[in-house]
């Protein structure tokens, strides 16, 4: 099933990353006997100075949630009004978590990264480009997180897309 995480702040507005450190924005956790499989990452920022650098974003694999993050309900990429109670939706397993600020995750490896300007934002479909190569899964309880390094105080909101369960290929 495809579902969706948004990093979104309280009252479901963006949040603040702040300077010169690493925020985790956005963190999946993978069910106990699910595996997930990236389907599109998106990082939107709303900077106000031209001038401002560029925010590093990564990719990466988490060994801990971290603390100080708020838990968030993934939802259902294609709901139909009406068809969530069937069995046509199968309830979501994974856990998500946004904002980690107090105790940043501790971060096993860097899968991706990108620079963004602080005034744009980039939408990320995660598709292999090389025939032989795989789409980017992560095991049953294992994390896979959305990290931001700005240079100023910036607002970020987006989200990330994966399949679950019957999907994953």
């Amino acid at each position: 099933m495809r579902c969706v995480l948004n990093f979104l702040g309280a009252d479901d507005m963006s949040f603040q990353a702040d300077a010169a450190g690493w925020t985790t924005i956005g963190q999946v956790l993978a069910p106990d006997h699910t595996a997930l499989q990236l389907v599109e990452v998106a990082i939107l920022f709303q900077g106000i100075v031209v001038a401002d650098e560029p925010v590093l974003v990564q990719l990466v694999r988490q060994t801990d949630a971290g603390s100080g993050g708020v838990a968030r309900d993934l939802v259902h990429e294609h709901e139909v009004e009406g068809i969530i109670g069937s069995s046509r939706y199968k309830p979501i397993l994974t856990q998500g978590f946004v904002d980690i600020d107090t105790t940043e995750p501790t971060t096993e490896n860097i899968l991706r990264s990108w620079h963004i300007h602080p005034q744009n934002g980039i939408v990320y479909p995660y598709r292999p480009s090389h025939g032989n190569q795989e789409y980017l899964t992560c095991a049953p309880q294992r994390r896979l997180g959305v990290r931001v390094y700005p240079e100023d105080n910036v607002n970020v909101t987006g989200y990330i897309v994966i399949n679950e369960g019957d999907m994953v290929r």
